[in-house]
């Protein structure tokens, strides 16, 4: 007999009868429903359905009834998918799981479909990495305008970033491998992958987020390699714009790839190669303010306290009191506070 284990802190479900209650009363309640959030009440008639009738399920024209597949496709949820011994079974639920995931509208069918991919753990890696950047528009596609004024670690917005985060330590070595250029497809031993900037981008969001999350820091000479890849890219006259009197004389793709390499390192807590690698970017693109607040937050997420460090924030103050940029001084020295905070 199936077993369903739901977790609290589901946003797609409600632990009561309130949706039904204010349907057509509550506009927020009805739009919940409509985006596909459910009650625990909604998954009785189903759980006994074999994984074949749910993935039909994925396609249903009702978003409530798809985010009811997804969820008893978990296998951390329904204990007779997490039973399923044969490889290809298993294959084909997370096949149409990511079918169904990457042209997903609802919101919280898509946090369901985030979820069970992620429970079939590093069987799932290789399907979430095809879908890293195709999920959804909520991805940062320019530098912020202001400091993340959080101790956390800033959750991915791509959202199989997220997956990839849930699965954890399985997904590191594939996501070191979107790093590099002409990687070995997946399910073709006949053909390469050169990834893109902008898959890139989600999958350092991923690394950054497992190092924290469960402190893996086996991608670190990783990231250090892009850096100096980028870094040169950017120092070679075909990869500028401008003027070099211009914080935009670099390329904007290497200058978000390179903030977004910063913005990761705070997640290794401890590294003394990732403050070094922070260290140096900071050395070499202190122009941008983007740049010099988010390696300010890293090295006081790094939290390692050692002459480089006092030099480099010493110096961050030093070069605060002779620029003109009120509203970019003031987020680097929100940067610096919340950094000196944290480390002393």
């Amino acid at each position: 007999m199936s077993k369903i284990k739901m977790s609290n802190i589901n946003p797609y479900i409600v632990k009561s009868n309130i949706n039904k209650n204010n349907a057509g009363k509550d506009k927020e309640s009805d739009a919940r429903m409509k985006r596909g959030q459910i009650n625990s009440e909604d998954l009785n008639p189903f759980k006994y359905f074999s994984y074949k009738k749910l993935v039909v399920m994925l396609s249903d024209d009702n978003s409530q009834n798809r985010t009811i597949a997804a969820i008893l496709l978990n296998k951390g949820t329904n204990v007779s998918i997490k039973n399923i011994k044969n490889i290809h079974e298993q294959k084909y639920v997370i096949n149409e799981l990511s079918n169904s995931f990457k042209k997903e509208k609802a919101l919280y069918c898509r946090i369901a479909m985030q979820d069970s991919l992620a429970s079939f753990d590093e069987l799932a890696v290789p399907y979430l990495i095809q879908l890293l950047g195709k999920i959804g528009n909520n991805q940062e596609k320019e530098l912020p305008k202001k400091y993340f004024n959080k101790k956390s670690f800033p959750l991915p917005r791509d959202l199989a970033a997220r997956a990839l985060t849930n699965v954890g330590k399985p997904a590191i070595t594939y996501l070191m491998d979107v790093l590099k250029d002409n990687v070995e497809n997946f399910d073709d031993n006949n053909s390469n992958i050169n990834y893109d900037d902008f898959v890139k981008e989600q999958a350092i969001d991923a690394i950054g987020a497992i190092a924290y999350k469960f402190n893996d820091h086996r991608a670190i000479n990783s990231l250090k390699n892009l850096f100096n890849i980028v870094r040169s890219n950017s120092n070679s006259s075909d990869s500028k714009i401008g003027n070099s009197n211009n914080k935009y004389y670099n390329n904007k793709n290497d200058i978000m790839m390179i903030w977004k390499i910063v913005r990761s390192l705070s997640g290794f807590k401890n590294d003394v190669n990732a403050l070094n690698l922070v260290i140096d970017i900071l050395n070499s693109y202190s122009e941008y303010y983007e740049i010099q607040w988010e390696s300010v937050r890293s090295i006081g997420g790094i939290g390692i306290v050692n002459e480089d460090v006092k030099n480099t924030l010493n110096s961050i103050k030093t070069k605060l009191k002779n620029n003109s940029d009120d509203y970019g001084n003031s987020q680097v020295e929100l940067s610096l506070k919340v950094a000196l905070n944290s480390m002393y």
